[in-house]
């Protein structure tokens, strides 16, 4: 695994939180740049002086030292994932502090070491459905089970801190690219994360767009330049680079979960796409 530079981003805490029905979980400054995910539930949240609904799929990526303010429905309840990270963090004495400050008066609070940083694709309150980002949900289950094990150490928490923040940007990149993007193209794109593990027919696709199949090859054909098969193929294995680089799993068991069942079939697309095998890519991208 290649050592990740001394000042580079860093995990310093990540959970799982539940939020009782009618609870308020209010925290007035956070001295991080937080992700937020809902995964169950919904209530509302108040980041700075902004206002949001919060449901089920919604994440938020908060800006460094934000105050936030979640109010859980009074009959559901909210279940959210939380990862902080640190953009710019330089080696402190000793062994690493792990948590954040929530308060302008905790002790890490005017931590010198911790500091942001400014990225441009991160500017501000950045928001999106986990529908549209599935790699960024499966990287934030794994930075969570991670951080709760007894063996996270200092490289790896820089190693994800980094691969999280280029999730994030590349996630708010397709976003804005999407702005631009048919609306048609946009709901196939997020059908087929959807459903990634099963069989995807352009037929099925098409129904479920309540378009016709020619109408939708056309669009995908003129945006892309290729076919509506080539699509579904291009995001199966999208899927599966995410899962090489973070997770142990046999390939044949990646193939199936991103609705391969043939893995010669998938190693042979997956090299298309990339130009390496699923073992190759393992070994020049896992970061665990």
């Amino acid at each position: 695994m290649i050592t990740p530079p001394q000042e580079s981003a860093i995990i310093l805490q990540a959970g799982r939180v539940h939020h009782a029905p009618g609870k308020i979980t209010s925290c007035p400054q956070v001295s991080s740049r937080l992700l937020l995910m809902c995964m169950e539930g919904c209530g509302t949240i108040r980041i700075n002086d902004h206002f949001f609904d919060l449901q089920v799929g919604q994440f938020f990526f908060l800006p460094w030292h934000a105050s936030f303010h979640i109010e859980a429905n009074t009959h559901e309840g909210l279940h959210t994932l939380a990862n902080h990270v640190i953009p710019h963090y330089t080696q402190e004495y000793g062994e690493v502090c792990w948590g954040v400050s929530h308060h302008p008066n905790d002790k890490q609070a005017s931590n010198p070491f911790r500091s942001d940083k400014y990225i441009p694709e991160l500017t501000g309150i950045i928001s999106g459905t986990l529908t549209c980002s599935h790699n960024l949900f499966l990287l934030c289950q794994y930075i969570i089970t991670w951080y709760q094990s007894d063996y996270r150490n200092e490289q790896e928490a820089r190693v994800l801190g980094q691969l999280l923040i280029n999730e994030l940007i590349r996630v708010s990149t397709e976003k804005t690219d999407a702005q631009n993007m048919p609306t048609l193209i946009q709901e196939s794109i997020a059908y087929i994360d959807n459903f990634i593990n099963t069989l995807i027919t352009q037929a099925e696709l098409a129904d479920h767009l309540h378009t016709s199949e020619s109408t939708l090859s056309r669009a995908i054909r003129k945006h892309f330049g290729y076919s509506t098969g080539t699509l579904i193929k291009h995001r199966r294995c999208k899927q599966a680079q995410i899962l090489l680089r973070t997770t142990y799993k046999p390939i044949n068991e990646i193939a199936q979960a991103v609705g391969f069942q043939d893995i010669y079939y998938f190693s042979k697309q997956f090299k298309k796409l990339t130009h390496e095998t699923p073992s190759q890519y393992r070994k020049s991208h896992l970061v665990l």
